[in-house]
C-alpha cells in the first residue's frame, strides 16, 4: 500500500492530528466502520480563494510565455469562472463575504491586487508544478499548491484568507520536493504572497510578502513528515492487533479554531469525541 501525503495538509496536521486522519484517511477509517463523510460545504473563503489563484495563475502563465502580464479581462473572466465551479457545491458565507454580489467583488479587487502589486517583480519559470517524491516505508510527499510560482531560485506560494497563516512546514516541503526532484535547482528562498480577503465595507488591503526561514522551514516539513508515518504506521497496528482504539493513534486538539461540526467531518462521530461541546446555559431562578 502506498500513502500519499500532500504537502499543503501538512499545517493540518499540527492543528489537529485527528482531523488530518479523517480526510487523509478516509477510506481506511470508513472501511473499519467510523462512517465519515466528506460531503461538507466549502467556506466561501476557500471558493474565492481557488478563484484569485485561477486568475493570478493565468497571469503568471502568460508572463512565462511572453514576458507581458497578459489580457486584464481574461484573468478577470477565467477568475470568476472557477468562483462559479467552486460555488456549484454550496458555500459557507460568513460575515465577509455575506453574498454572491460581494463575492465576485472581491475576487476581482484580490485578482487587480496580486497584478498591480505582485505579479511586475516576480519572475516565473514554473506555475503550479507538481512533484512526488518517495518518503520511505510505504510513503510519497505529493506537491502542487493552488497557485504555486517558481522563480528561477526561489519558491512562491499565494495565499488568501481573512488573516495570515503559518505555513513553515508546507513551504519546507516544497524545497525539499524541489531539491529531490530538481537538484540542477538551486533553491535559495521560499515565501508566500498573502492577499488578504477583506469587507466590501472596507478598501481592498495591499498583498503582504513573508519570507520564510528555509532552514527551519525544512526542518518542520521533516519532522512533521515523520510523526504523520509514525502515526499512521500505530493507526494500522492498531486495527491489526486490536489491543487499543485506532482513533487515539491521532491526536486530538479540541482547542483548534476549526473544532467545528461546519469544518470537521470527525466531529460528533466516533471518530472524535472529545470536540467541543455544545453550551447549554441554566436557566435563571430566583435567588435565595
Amino acid at each position: 500500500m502506498t500513502t500519499t501525503i500532500r504537502a499543503s495538509s501538512l499545517p493540518s496536521f499540527a492543528d489537529c492530528p485527528r482531523r488530518f486522519a479523517a480526510n487523509m484517511l478516509l477510506k481506511e477509517i470508513n472501511e473499519i466502520g467510523y462512517g465519515l463523510q466528506r460531503d461538507m460545504l466549502k467556506s466561501v473563503g476557500a471558493s474565492i480563494g481557488t478563484a484569485t489563484h485561477g486568475g493570478a495563475a493565468y497571469i503568471m502563465t502568460e508572463k512565462m510565455k511572453s514576458g507581458e502580464l497578459g489580457n486584464k479581462t481574461e484573468s478577470d473572466q477565467r477568475a470568476l469562472e472557477d468562483f462559479t465551479t467552486a460555488m456549484q457545491e454550496g458555500v459557507l458565507w460568513d460575515d465577509t463575504t455575506p453574498n454572491t454580489n460581494d463575492a465576485t467583488k472581491q475576487v476581482l479587487r484580490m485578482v487587480h491586487a496580486f497584478r498591480t502589486y505582485l505579479a511586475p517583480d516576480i519572475i516565473p519559470v514554473a506555475v503550479e508544478r507538481r512533484l512526488i517524491a518517495d518518503i520511505g516505508d510505504g510513503f510519497v510527499l505529493s506537491g502542487q499548491s493552488d497557485m504555486q510560482v517558481i522563480e528561477p531560485d526561489w519558491i512562491r506560494d499565494l495565499k488568501t484568507g481573512r488573516m495570515q497563516r503559518t505555513h513553515y512546514a508546507q513551504l519546507g516541503a516544497y524545497s525539499l520536493l524541489a531539491r529531490t526532484v530538481h537538484p540542477e535547482q538551486i533553491v535559495k528562498g521560499v515565501c508566500v504572497d498573502f492577499i488578504p480577503r477583506a469587507s466590501m465595507k472596507k478598501p481592498q488591503p495591499e498583498p503582504i510578502i513573508e519570507q520564510y526561514n528555509q532552514v527551519v522551514a525544512e526542518q518542520s516539513a521533516a519532522s512533521t513528515l515523520s510523526q504523520i508515518k509514525a502515526n499512521v504506521y500505530e493507526f494500522r497496528r492498531r486495527i491489526e492487533v486490536g489491543d487499543a482504539p485506532p482513533e487515539h493513534a491521532f491526536l486530538a486538539n479540541p482547542g483548534s479554531m476549526l473544532c467545528n461540526p461546519k469544518f470537521c467531518s470527525a466531529h460528533g462521530t466516533n471518530w472524535c469525541r472529545e470536540h467541543k461541546k455544545v453550551i447549554i446555559k441554566p436557566q435563571p431562578k430566583e435567588i435565595l
